[in-house]
């Protein structure tokens, strides 16, 4: 039963990362802001230019903020705006944490691809003794794709 639950949280984790890359990907060319609105707690998150913001937002302006999500072009003038205060609350490695009300948090994309991929093969690497022989060329292919990814501009 336990290494079901491992498989099953394997692949959740797994196609979280396949996603976050494909976001990583779409956030150089489009500015993706997402509104949550919360009685509690609203948050928007945006996506941009290899980054994700994350801001805690005034409840009790519910109901003067836009719900749902927001693309802009990376070339237009809103996307230069929100890349701007992108910049501002991070450092030059693309970390920041702002407690100050509204509490900002940002990172670089690849720090959640990188933690839930080792999360993926973490619980879907069973525990055994001795490597085969395919899962090491399946492990290299990975790695030299990985490569690729990373050394292409």
């Amino acid at each position: 039963m336990l290494r079901i639950v491992q498989l099953v949280l394997a692949g959740v984790f797994g196609v979280v990362c396949a996603a976050l890359v494909a976001l990583c990907i779409r956030s150089h060319f489009w500015a993706d802001v997402v509104f949550w609105p919360n009685p509690v707690a609203s948050a928007q998150i945006v996506s941009m230019e290899g980054r994700i913001k994350i801001v805690q937002l005034d409840p009790s302006l519910h109901g003067n903020t836009p719900t749902g999500v927001q693309s802009y072009d990376a070339k237009s003038h809103d996307a230069a705006t929100i890349f701007e205060t992108l910049r501002r609350r991070s450092n030059r490695h693309g970390f920041g944490i702002l407690w100050t009300y509204p509490a900002v948090v940002c990172c670089p994309h690849w720090f959640p691809i990188l933690t839930t991929g080792a999360l993926a093969a973490v619980l879907g690497i069973k525990r055994m003794r001795r490597f085969s022989l395919r899962f090491m060329l399946f492990l290299t292919a990975m790695v030299a794709i990985l490569l690729a990814i990373i050394v292409r501009p």
